[in-house]
């Protein structure tokens, strides 16, 4: 999400520069102000283009299409088929396939992941994010991400997730796949995960034919409904 926080860092020395420069080139247009100090106008100017500067990045951050073009090829958001490898034990939930949602949350700046699962009589099984990161500036991007597990009737559980995310197709420049590792609170065994994006345009078609059910029947289904 590195590309966010230059953006959001160029717009706002572009348009407090502009706005600068403008208070001086106003004093020859209104006589008026020039009683006032050049000094005070630049701060008023500076104030003013700052704070337009936000408002505007935020209005632009907030469009996942804008997003989007942003971040290209560092581009994670979305749906994401998650799997973790050699899971032992009926009873543990990351035995089970899941779906995991990225989503950046301008208000707050921060990466936002969420994945649900289903055991096989169908309890449902949450992992949301308390800090989650992205760095972006190297050939892969890392993340890093710190949660909790939750249960109706099991209280909850923290973990710790951390991987890198991938392009190994030629039809798409953003990564489709990922892989990582997951360790969970109360277990001594780090574990490998990897994940598989499902497309925007996928994920609204099968919104369309399932409803609020489309998660659970694409995870009943082990994934093959996603990517048919």
């Amino acid at each position: 999400m590195d590309r966010i926080y230059q953006t959001r860092l160029w717009v706002t020395a572009a348009l407090a520069a502009f706005f600068v420069g403008l208070s001086y080139e106003l004093k020859s247009f209104a006589p008026s102000l020039s009683a006032f100090p050049s000094i005070f106008l630049a701060a008023i100017a500076f104030l003013f283009g700052s704070g337009l500067a936000q408002f505007v990045v935020k209005v632009l951050i907030d469009s996942k299409r804008v997003r989007r073009f942003l971040l290209g090829s560092a581009w994670i958001e979305g749906y994401w088929f998650v799997e973790t490898k050699k899971v032992d034990g009926e009873g543990n939930p990351l035995k089970y396939p899941g779906i995991l949602y990225l989503d950046y949350k301008a208000s707050k700046g921060m990466l936002k992941a969420v994945t649900t699962r289903f055991d096989a009589d169908d309890k449902e099984y949450t992992v949301v994010s308390q800090v989650a990161h992205a760095r972006t500036d190297d050939d892969f991007i890392q993340y890093l991400n710190y949660f909790k597990l939750t249960s109706a009737g099991q209280g909850e559980r923290h973990g710790l997730a951390f991987g890198e995310f991938v392009n190994n197709s030629d039809f798409t420049s953003f990564p489709t796949k990922m892989l990582g590792k997951i360790s969970l609170e109360g277990e001594d065994q780090i574990k490998e995960q990897t994940a598989r994006r499902i497309s925007d345009k996928k994920a609204r078609e099968l919104y369309e034919q399932y409803g609020d059910n489309w998660m659970k029947e694409v995870l009943h289904s082990n994934g093959s409904l996603a990517f048919s």
